[in-house]
């Protein structure tokens, strides 16, 4: 089984209020930075407002080759708001949250899957 076949039950939420040009390159940084992963997670959810210059723009770029989905809503746009929708969207059972100019190292969730294994009776 080779590493893009590995299911993690990890979801990366990411909140996108706005995307300027300032922040795109960011943002487009943070997705790499899951793309990149030696295991990648189960799915990314891109929680945007609804009609807003930032969802136009999402669905524009090239997210390369994950399960990612655009989740658009018309609730309030702050950061716990938009978090919660994409928790409630989510199929998994863990998730990240990954703040548009943040990003994972490489070996982030291979460490997070070895981390679950050794604790998950604790975490249950």
């Amino acid at each position: 089984m080779n590493n893009m076949e590995i299911k993690t039950n990890i979801t990366v939420i990411i909140p996108v209020h706005e995307l300027s040009e300032k922040t795109e390159k960011s943002f487009l940084n943070a997705i790499k930075s899951v793309e990149y992963q030696y295991i990648k997670p189960d799915e990314v959810i891109i929680v945007t407002p609804k009609n807003s210059e930032a969802s136009k723009k999402l669905k524009s770029f090239d997210l390369g080759k994950l399960n990612v989905k655009i989740l658009e809503h018309t609730d309030k746009t702050d950061f716990s708001t938009q978090v919660n929708i994409g928790v409630k969207e989510s199929k998994t059972e863990w998730f990240s949250i990954l703040e548009y100019d943040d990003e994972y190292a490489k070996i982030w969730f291979k460490n997070v899957l070895k981390y679950i294994d050794a604790y998950h009776e604790k975490l249950s």
